[in-house]
């Protein structure tokens, strides 16, 4: 009957854009992941420069410089976990399937 036709082909539609939904919430999590991974290797390549510029700082006895370069590691590292944050919220995707156009065909 029509109505079981047009059942099976609603079904096989919500099954596909379920199957869309999941490959693309898999794309996503693996985006963040990558974000996340290059920020934390950008932010701890700073880090390990401010600290190489502290020691050598420390080694000619300009302790002066060294708390402004430690608050320059302590604002990388605040900026550093305020992106990973961000980057976590957009980690989940919201999807509802949705009925766009609904017809019946009379084939005759």
């Amino acid at each position: 009957s029509v109505v079981s036709a047009y059942e099976q082909i609603e079904n096989l539609l919500d099954d596909d854009f379920d199957d869309y939904c999941e490959h693309m919430q898999m794309e996503n999590e693996d985006r963040v992941d990558f974000l996340i991974k290059t920020l934390q290797g950008q932010i701890a390549r700073q880090v390990a420069s401010v600290e190489e510029a502290i020691a050598k700082l420390r080694s000619k006895g300009n302790e002066r410089m060294v708390k402004p370069n430690l608050g320059k590691i302590e604002k990388l590292k605040v900026k550093r976990d305020q992106r990973i944050e961000i980057f976590e919220k957009q980690r989940t995707i919201s999807s509802e399937p949705q009925d766009v156009i609904v017809g019946v065909l009379n084939v005759k």
